[in-house]
C-alpha cells in the first residue's frame, strides 16, 4: 500500500448512528468532516468530489504539488473501481 493509499484510507471511517445503531460512513478532509454516506465506497467517492472541487478553486490544501499527482493519481483509480463495481458515476 503506498503512502497516499494510507492515508487516504486513514481518512475514511465508520460510526454507528445514534438512533439506529447503523453503520455510516464519513470521510475526513483537512477542512471538515463530510457524511453520513451508505459504504465506505460512497464515503470515498465524496472526499474525492470535495477535494476536485478544491482543486477548481485553487485550493491545494498544503500539499506539494508532487505530493497531489501522486495523491490524484490513486484517487482517480480508486473512483474508477468504484464506479465500475457499483455502476453510479
Amino acid at each position: 500500500m503506498s503512502d497516499i493509499e494510507r492515508i487516504i484510507k486513514d481518512r475514511i471511517f465508520a460510526l454507528p448512528n445514534p438512533s439506529s445503531g447503523a453503520k455510516e460512513w464519513f470521510c475526513m478532509a483537512r477542512e471538515r468532516i463530510l457524511g453520513p454516506y451508505d459504504s465506505r465506497d460512497l464515503a470515498t467517492l465524496a472526499l474525492s468530489d470535495f477535494i476536485k472541487s478544491c482543486e477548481q478553486r485553487g485550493d491545494s490544501g498544503g500539499r506539494s504539488e508532487d505530493d497531489e499527482i501522486e495523491f490524484r493519481k490513486w484517487l482517480d483509480a480508486e473512483a474508477d473501481r468504484i464506479q465500475g463495481e457499483t455502476g453510479k458515476p
